[in-house]
């Protein structure tokens, strides 16, 4: 679907709140966690860093991180929140123009579903990596949950699992891990977005200061560390790590 006009300020909103709160934003850090484990050398590539938050955590691991988004506002907050120069604005998919290195990782945490051409990324991605290189992407789920939010996000699609295995396999990847991730999520989403016809509220996602607000942070950030742990029957993401092989 083609998502709505004003989208980028929506984007961008959406990211300056949760950089208010320095990263203590539940759902990043339990997803900071899952990511964490499949990380494969130390050549990150960030495709669509936002404002830095992955980059840092990359960096405080010890990885040698290139950080790009199409946004140059969000390039600037990355620099300043993470100290990595080595961030860069992307214009258009064409991931050769970052530089000639190759990555032994590329990480794309919900950056897919804003592209129209998801199959030429894919592609892309595929060819700036080592031979031996890894993806690690996640994207929004069941496309019959497409709503509102989904267009202030500037999204032109929610996966299905098949779609998404589909068009990582063709692109060249073997998949090595798939799973449906915040189950917790999939209710109040559904409910809002569906029976309600409105954006889920997410405000406690930026506002999370005082006893109350930390604590059901912490507990929401562990629930969801805990779901990572095991497969889910469903949730309102889908999870996907693949290996780079030859087309």
């Amino acid at each position: 679907m083609d998502p709505s006009t004003g989208q980028e300020n929506f984007l961008l909103g959406h990211y300056k709140r949760l950089l208010k709160n320095n990263g203590s934003d539940f759902r990043f850090n339990s997803l900071r966690k899952l990511v964490l484990r499949y990380v494969k050398g130390a050549d990150v590539l960030d495709l669509g860093c936002g404002t830095g938050h992955m980059t840092k955590a990359l960096r405080e691991k010890g990885c040698k991180v290139t950080s790009v988004d199409t946004d140059p506002e969000m390039i600037r907050l990355a620099r300043a929140y993470t100290g990595n120069q080595d961030s860069h604005v992307l214009k258009g998919e064409d991931l050769r123009k970052v530089g000639k290195r190759r990555f032994d990782t590329i990480i794309a945490l919900d950056v897919i579903e804003h592209i129209e051409d998801d199959r030429k990324v894919l592609d892309n991605m595929h060819a700036v990596l080592k031979e031996d290189g890894r993806i690690i992407i996640s994207v929004p789920c069941f496309q019959w949950l497409y709503g509102k939010r989904d267009k202030a996000m500037g999204h032109w699609r929610r996966y299905q699992w098949n779609e998404l295995s589909e068009k990582v396999k063709n692109a060249g990847f073997q998949i090595k891990s798939m799973r449906y991730w915040n189950l917790l999520g999939f209710f109040p989403y559904a409910f809002s977005e569906k029976l309600l016809n409105k954006p889920i509220n997410e405000q406690l996602r930026y506002r999370n200061r005082g006893i109350v607000g930390e604590t059901v942070n912490k507990l929401l950030c562990w629930w969801l560390t805990f779901e990572g742990l095991f497969p889910q029957p469903f949730g309102i993401t889908l999870f996907c790590v693949a290996e780079k092989m030859g087309k």
